[in-house]
């Protein structure tokens, strides 16, 4: 299995990416410096070992250009996810697997529809801070860390973000 494995956002969905930091090594190699011959290289190279839909090329660009500049240690922006958002956060074992589960439920008793994703990305999860996992994040706020949250409770903090955003 290939080592340079890396998770990123394209649009509103993570999507894994293979050769990430080998593309951008070459980049620099190549001392590219006009943003759309690097956007278009980078896709170019990405595109060897990953399938990117050519109706999504335009987001794959903008998202790995985003990445790019962060692994050149630049400021970047970030990115905005529309909708409502929830992320569990945590390498994939039975708590993260059962936090997934029950918010799947409240999110259905409620009737919310929400993005809902599992991140097991180390350097993700470490952007929120998160030291025990599984941790709950909704709307980009991090509401529980290092335990198993049953359905109501997640209802509880799914109710606080509807009402602070107006979507109720």
């Amino acid at each position: 299995m290939e080592d340079d494995f890396k998770t990123i956002r394209v649009g509103n969905s993570s999507v894994g990416i293979i050769g990430l930091k080998g593309a951008f090594k070459t980049i620099d190699k190549e001392h590219l410096k006009d943003e759309e011959k690097i956007k278009e290289r980078l896709l170019a190279l990405i595109s060897q070992k990953n399938y990117i839909p050519s109706s999504a090329s335009t987001k794959y660009k903008k998202a790995l250009y985003r990445e790019y500049r962060l692994f050149r240690g630049e400021a970047v922006e970030e990115d905005v996810e529309e909708g409502f958002c929830v992320k569990i956060l945590g390498p994939g074992c039975y708590q993260c697997d059962k936090l997934m589960e029950e918010t799947l439920k409240a999110l259905g008793e409620m009737g919310v529809a929400a993005n809902v994703e599992h991140i097991t990305d180390p350097e993700e999860i470490a952007r929120y801070g998160l030291v025990p996992t599984p941790g709950l994040v909704i709307n980009k706020k991090l509401k529980s860390a290092g335990k198993i949250l049953f359905a109501e409770r997640i209802k509880k903090y799914v109710a606080e973000e509807l009402e602070i955003n107006g979507k109720e």
